[in-house]
């Protein structure tokens, strides 16, 4: 009811109406979104996004289901955000014998694929013993949320957290053009025993008006012995 007395008392006069409905809104407990969904690339972030999201297309779960060891997995996200993704599970070249993964495989697909769209390019590495989880970005295919860079960063940070949290004895990661960009910022350093792939991933984000924090380049470790770049443009 708050909202509403708030919304009798503005008038009628314009974008001045529509700031002090705002604001009325947000004292009253209706939060326009989470503060992660804030643009730190400046006001084109959200069309950039909204472009790349587009060019994704909609998530097919028959592209999957032909995949017996594959599992539909989430995660909830420090702001209540839900993450759809898939675990491809590790699986034994003996039938009869129970798989028992390795490790894990962390993929972060370029910005205008979901989850469903590759996940079978990984198939091998689940036969290699390796549990391999791909998910949505934020804001696309079957993930909630708004797509903004400042928020998908924190969602790998978590994510990577609970896959650690799992006690695999290898940590895997393969980042491809914006997913290079993720992973290198949600591992902020964090090399030590972990193996890392970025393909085709740009060195700087501030020439595009993204805070510099978020350059890849800032974001490497002291010692980059434990990763793998591949420096091609395609």
């Amino acid at each position: 009811m708050a909202s509403l007395k708030c919304i009798r008392l503005q008038g009628s006069k314009g974008s001045l109406v529509i700031l002090l409905l705002l604001m009325c809104f947000t004292n009253s407990g209706w939060t326009m979104g989470s503060v992660l969904e804030k643009t730190v690339c400046g006001i084109k972030e959200p069309v950039v996004f909204w472009r790349w999201n587009n060019m994704a297309g909609t998530p097919d779960s028959s592209r999957v289901s032909s995949f017996p060891n594959v599992e539909s997995i989430s995660i909830s996200t420090v702001d209540g955000r839900t993450l759809q993704g898939y675990q491809l599970k590790a699986v034994s070249s003996e039938p009869e014998m129970t798989p028992d993964a390795s490790g894990y495989l962390l993929v972060a697909q370029g910005n205008a694929m979901l989850a469903d769209q590759i996940l079978g390019s990984f198939v091998e590495f689940s036969r290699a013993g390796l549990d391999v989880y791909i998910f949505d970005y934020r804001g696309y295919g079957r993930s909630q949320g708004k797509r903004r860079l400042k928020a998908i960063v924190s969602d790998y940070r978590e994510i990577i957290d609970h896959l650690d949290s799992q006690l695999y004895s290898t940590r895997l990661f393969y980042g491809m053009s914006f997913g290079g960009i993720v992973l290198l910022d949600a591992l902020n350093g964090r090399a030590d025993d972990r193996l890392v792939v970025i393909d085709s991933t740009p060195s700087r984000l501030s020439d595009y008006g993204c805070q510099q924090i978020y350059d890849p380049v800032e974001n490497l470790p002291k010692d980059s012995s434990n990763l793998l770049f591949n420096l091609s443009s395609g």
